[in-house]
Formats: structure tokens, C-alpha cells, sequence
């Protein structure tokens, strides 16, 4: 009898023990449904996209006004960049998951800000995510060709992007921003909608970071929330300075 009033007590406690064990996870996951800004990440996130946003390596380079960019001309719009050093470059992030996922590069001196920035942010509640940074010219040719096809003329493309090699993403100090918890909103103008964009409209400039192409821009580039520029440095501010300065 004494040995069964033992196995018992061990069963009641053991139950006892499953029942609060429960209890702690059903609270915790209460806890994280209703205050997810209060969550604590500690590694880069990453979120699913598609094949678009991810460009395939090519090595053909078709159509680029060389002779513009050999004379640093403009072209529909955009000025010439040259790919910046790629031994200055280090990564800021990944996007993309799988087959898809990427990461993303910057020059040190804007990627150091942008991590300062982005880890400044979370204290605050906000998930400000890498979607891109540096970009080669042959990535910026598939993109380029793929909006002329869509678009139907290099005039309608321009006004969305950028012809290859007058992209500021070759200088390593552009970058495209997204909220992490709304990855549907990445590089559309509803992004402004965000809470990580109302915040880097307040807090960017503190970094030296500033929007590229914000509303009615100089250069009739479409509105780009998503995408912004370093240029708190003597070489990232002359890079972009024709840019800064522009009259067309």
C-alpha cells in the first residue's frame, strides 16, 4: 500500500507539473500574439520573395550607352556609377529564403551606420529589413531589360529604373529598405504606410541616410520610399553630388 500511495503522489505531482508547464506556454504565446513589437531578434531576419527581385548572374551585356558613360552624362534621366570596389563591400543582411535568399552588401562606412540605424530602431519596436544593396551591372541589365519588355520603350523604363550602369546601388551606398513585418509592401510606394518608413523619415538623416527619389524629384524618377542613399562621408556625397544638384 505504502508503495502505491508513493507512485500516487509521484503521478498527482507529475501531472501538477505538465499542467503548469502548459499553462507557461499557452502564456507566452498569448504574450507574443498580442505584443509582437515587444519580440527581441537577434539575428538578421529574412523573408520570402520572389524570382523578380532576385536577378540571375549573366554575363551579357547588351545596350549600355557606354559612350555616356564615358563622358559621365546622364542618361534618360540617370547619371553614371561606377561598381565601386568590391574588397570595400560587407554584408548588411539577406533576403530571400531557400533557392531565393541573397545577401545583401555595402560599403563598410554606409553598412556600419546602417546596422547602427537598423539595431536603433528595433529598441524603438520597428523592423527595418535589407532588401538590397550593391548590384552589379550585369543584375541591373536583366532588371533593366525585363521593365523595357514590360513597359514597351527605355523612356517608360527609366521612370522605375535605373538603365545598367546608372544605378546608385553600383556605388555600394545605396540601399532598399523594407518592414519586415509587411514584406507584401516591399519596393511599393505603399510602403510609406509602414511604421519602419514613418520612422526612417524621422530618424534616417541621423545616420546619413537620405531618400533618393522622394516625391516630384528633380529628376522625374518615379516616388521610391523604399530606397535610400548614404551620403555622410567626403566620397559618398561627392558620388551622389550631380544627383543632389540636379536640374532637368
Amino acid at each position: 500500500m505504502k508503495i502505491l500511495r508513493k507512485l500516487l503522489s509521484k503521478l498527482q505531482l507529475l501531472i501538477m507539473g505538465t499542467i503548469m508547464a502548459a499553462i507557461v506556454v499557452i502564456l507566452g504565446l498569448s504574450v507574443i500574439h498580442f505584443f509582437p513589437g515587444k519580440q527581441v531578434r537577434d539575428s538578421t531576419p529574412t523573408v520570402i520573395t520572389s524570382p523578380e527581385l532576385n536577378p540571375i548572374k549573366n554575363d551579357s551585356i547588351e545596350s549600355i550607352p557606354t559612350q555616356k558613360l564615358a563622358n559621365n552624362q546622364p542618361f534618360l534621366q540617370h547619371f553614371p556609377y561606377a561598381e565601386t570596389n568590391l574588397e570595400k563591400l560587407m554584408i548588411v543582411g539577406s533576403y530571400g529564403r531557400g533557392e531565393y535568399q541573397r545577401f545583401e552588401q555595402l560599403n563598410r562606412e554606409a553598412a556600419q551606420k546602417l546596422m547602427h540605424l537598423i539595431y536603433a530602431a528595433r529598441t524603438e519596436g520597428i523592423w527595418i529589413i535589407v532588401i538590397s544593396g550593391f548590384r552589379t551591372i550585369q543584375q541591373q541589365q536583366i532588371l533593366w531589360k525585363t521593365q523595357v519588355k514590360k513597359l514597351g520603350s527605355e523612356q517608360q523604363a527609366a521612370k522605375f529604373n535605373a538603365p545598367p550602369g546608372y544605378s546608385e546601388h553600383h556605388t555600394g551606398y545605396a540601399v532598399d529598405l523594407g518592414d519586415g513585418r509587411f514584406p507584401n509592401l516591399d519596393l511599393t510606394p505603399e510602403f510609406e504606410n509602414t511604421t519602419a518608413f514613418q520612422w526612417l523619415k524621422i530618424h534616417a538623416q541621423e545616420y546619413g541616410f537620405e531618400m533618393s527619389f522622394p516625391p516630384n524629384n528633380s529628376q522625374g524618377i518615379s516616388y521610391e520610399p523604399w530606397h535610400w542613399r548614404f551620403i555622410s562621408s567626403p566620397e559618398a556625397n561627392a558620388i551622389f553630388a550631380n544627383a543632389k544638384n540636379s536640374k532637368f
